[in-house]
């Protein structure tokens, strides 16, 4: 019986061998691709001089295989590649993960971004905005934000609330149908109780309806 067992845990190693080698020879050509695809968009992003990697080094086996896989980034030209989360900015990040998820957008329908805007403005921040719209077009695209430039570019707008009662919290979420509701919520978010917020407001609407 031990010999009998032996032999079926040679074959199921040899198996498993077999298997590692072939994860790990897909994992390289997908993480070439990925490489080339995020680093061309994050130049769209306004990061012109960012370099983007993915690192696969060996380790022993379990569940997620033999391979260890790092992200490597950089933003500028005279740093070195290092781990992204040692390195990178917040403005980067968002940067960098709305690079990301463009490049996989084919995998899923629906896509959430939550303040994808984050550190962002000037250019950044409309490159990432047309960006959105551009995955937009073949994808549902939920966006949480505080910024009014990216609030405004949306087809549906909804106003998320917070809801304390009886010392019990609660979300509510409302769908803002008509232009004044819009505007309200805009100038809300511009700063809000000043007469140029709200034109300032009505003036982002009417763009992104044009």
């Amino acid at each position: 019986e031990i010999g009998t067992l032996k032999n079926e845990l040679n074959y199921l190693n040899s198996k498993f061998e077999k298997l590692l080698k072939e994860q790990s020879f897909e994992r390289q050509i997908v993480a070439g691709k990925l490489e080339k695809l995020v680093s061309i968009t994050l130049k769209d992003l306004g990061l012109s001089n960012a370099n983007f990697a993915i690192k696969l080094s060996k380790i022993e086996p379990n569940y997620h295989g033999s391979d260890l896989i790092q992200f490597l980034f950089s933003a500028n030209p005279d740093q070195k590649l290092s781990p992204i989360s040692s390195v990178i900015s917040g403005g980067e990040m968002s940067r960098f993960l709305l690079a990301l998820k463009f490049n996989l957008s084919k995998l899923t329908n629906t896509m959430f971004f939550d303040e994808i805007d984050n550190g962002l403005s000037g250019k950044s921040l409309l490159s990432t905005i047309n960006l959105i719209k551009k995955i937009s077009l073949n994808q549902q695209i939920l966006c949480i934000t505080h910024h009014p430039l990216l609030a405004s570019s949306a087809d549906n707008h909804y106003k998320v609330q917070k809801i304390i009662s009886d010392g019990l919290t609660s979300t509510n979420l409302k769908k803002l149908i008509t232009k004044k509701e819009k505007q309200n919520e805009l100038a809300e978010l511009i700063g809000g109780g000043f007469k140029e917020a709200s034109n300032y407001a009505l003036t982002l609407i009417n763009k992104a309806a044009a």
